[in-house]
This record gives C-alpha cells, structure tokens and sequence, in this order.
C-alpha cells in the first residue's frame, strides 16, 4: 500500500510541475516582445494583439479540446501538447518578423490550453 501511496505523490507532483512548465514557457517570451517591438518597429497596439492571441488559443484548445483526454487518454493529449509548445518556442526561436510571433502566442496559447484540460483531469484522477 506504501509503494501505490508513492507513486501517486510522485505522479502529482510530476503532472504538477509540467503544468508549471507550461505555464513558465507561456510567460518565457514576454521579457523580448519590447526588444523585437523596437527591432521591428510595431506599435503597443500590436503588442497587446500579440498578447491576446495567447488568450484566444487557451480558449479554442479548451472548447475544442477538453474532452479529448478522456477519449484519447491523458498521456497522449499531454504528449500532443508539449509537441505543440516545442512548434511554439520554435516559432519565436525563428522568428524574422511580428507574424511568428503571432503564430507563437497562438501555438502557445493552444498548448496551454490543451495541457491544462488533461492535466487537471490527470490530477483528479
């Protein structure tokens, strides 16, 4: 009994953390937008675009997505969103113009979104 008690502790913690992941990786970004607005010239308006999209994509993934884990099972939903935050960081990691970072955000949003959805039903699992 000890031995499943453990696991569970670690498991919690481990669901715990990767949340904490996405959450860190979502806010990561936010410290460059002022250097890419002053490299690329956009204005507030656009940066404050560039937030929001985050915003619409944890939306979509949500509506779209929360049910999915109990269909496909937890782990491969996780495993699909940590893929997709890999495409978001990839976004920003190449990123020439204002266009990746839009793509960025979303990309982040969505896997914020579809994480968390699995993550929390994980957790009450």
């Amino acid at each position: 009994m000890a031995d499943t008690t453990r696991i569970h502790h670690i498991s919690f913690w481990t669901l715990t953390a990767l949340l904490g992941f996405f959450l860190f990786a979502a806010s990561a970004p936010s410290s460059l937008y002022r250097l890419y607005a002053a490299k690329w010239d956009f204005s507030a308006l656009t940066l404050t675009a560039i937030y929001a999209v985050y915003a619409a994509g944890a939306l979509a993934a949500l509506l779209v997505t929360g049910r999915l884990s109990d269909h496909l099972g937890r782990r491969r939903v996780v495993l699909v969103s940590i893929a997709v935050q890999l495409l978001a960081l990839a976004s920003f990691g190449v990123a020439d113009n204002v266009a990746y970072l839009f793509v960025g955000r979303t990309l982040q949003g969505a896997a914020t979104g579809i994480a968390s959805g699995a993550i929390s039903a994980w957790l009450v699992d």
